[in-house]
């Protein structure tokens, strides 16, 4: 009888020290810091984040609380919510604005809906060189939400900074370009002609300067010797038709750009207006024309090589005040690419 009860015994000691060993690995799993207690040690939502998965979308709505008036009220306010990693993605954020605000969002935020998405399809979505391109088919010519006692620039200015903040913060683009109906998007106060950045977000564009060689018969020369220079340009946040980023690269490739890269546009060009169709950018330009036909051709394909660098342009068209660029040097009668400067072997 007394060795049972000592074996009994033996045995509670051991169960006792187990359980003890046990407290103190999970105690070394999860440190305790002073102070803390339950709700403390649960996971914050960046946590949740890393460990489940998710991530957080920021999607910016209509401020249904905006004064114009007050410098301090935004047109535009953020909404957050937390979202299955594969869920960031530039289709999901696009279809979520279409989609509007949960009301939830509503109630809290007083966010509210900034298209119409009666009728509205999505073709195409796809980013190329951190800028995201938009295609979308409406029967409307203005995808926007219209709210009561709202003008049109109101509408065109929310619909702008809200589908561009928030591809821009989702998915880490630099800038968005939107089509609709297949052309650029274009709006009464808006011209989404080219890509647009968020005010003080920049874009980087790869422009084409000429590399001039003593030699005159260098077939480097002949060819058109052209040099990559990228260059960034900063978005001012205005999104007027001269404003566009275009006509500061018409200017930039009239002007040298350093000893090493020379302008391949003659001093003063400047764009008239412009229009892109069917991946055909078509330029109207003023200005002085090439001194040689040497010139003609690096003026040519500088131009189709810069714009070509950007999603959805495939060709270049230039006209001269409307008309045929046809100076002696270059007629520019038909679209070119940049197939047709390629060296034939």
């Amino acid at each position: 009888m007394y060795i049972l009860i000592r074996r009994i015994f033996v045995l509670v000691n051991c169960l006792v020290l187990a359980l003890t060993v046990v407290a103190c690995a999970s105690l070394e799993q999860k440190p305790m810091q002073a102070g803390s207690n339950e709700t403390a040690s649960l996971p914050s939502s960046n946590r949740i984040s890393s460990i489940g998965g998710r991530t957080t979308l920021t999607l910016y709505f209509r401020n249904d609380n905006y004064i114009p008036d007050n410098p301090d009220s935004k047109p535009v306010i953020p909404v957050t919510r937390t979202v299955p990693q594969e869920k960031l993605t530039a289709r999901a954020t696009l279809q979520a604005l279409i989609t509007g605000p949960e009301q939830r969002e509503r109630n809290e935020s007083a966010a509210g809906p900034v298209i119409n998405n009666k009728g509205l399809q999505i073709d195409d979505i796809y980013i190329k060189n951190k800028i995201c391109v938009i295609h979308l088919s409406s029967p409307h010519h203005l995808p926007l939400y219209d709210y009561k006692n709202q003008t049109v620039a109101q509408a065109e200015t929310v619909f702008t900074q809200s589908l561009v903040r928030s591809l821009a913060e989702t998915v880490q683009v630099e800038a968005v370009w939107l089509f609709q109906n297949g052309d650029p998007w274009q709006g009464n106060t808006v011209d989404w002609l080219c890509p647009l950045a968020p005010p003080g977000g920049g874009i980087n564009y790869t422009l084409y300067f000429y590399e001039e060689i003593a030699d005159d018969y260098s077939p480097s020369l002949k060819a058109g010797n052209l040099k990559p220079v990228q260059i960034r340009l900063i978005s001012s946040g205005v999104t007027g038709t001269t404003e566009c980023s275009f006509n500061k690269i018409i200017e930039l490739l009239s002007k040298d750009y350093d000893e090493a890269h020379r302008a391949p546009l003659s001093d003063g060009v400047h764009v008239l207006d412009y229009t892109l169709h069917d991946h055909l950018l078509t330029i109207n330009l003023v200005g002085s024309s090439p001194d040689s036909s040497q010139s003609a051709r690096v003026f040519a394909k500088a131009l189709v090589y810069t714009f070509t660098e950007l999603p959805e342009i495939d060709a270049l068209l230039v006209t001269r005040e409307g008309q045929v660029w046809s100076d002696g040097n270059i007629r520019w009668e038909y679209p070119f690419c940049r197939d047709d400067f390629e060296e034939k072997k």
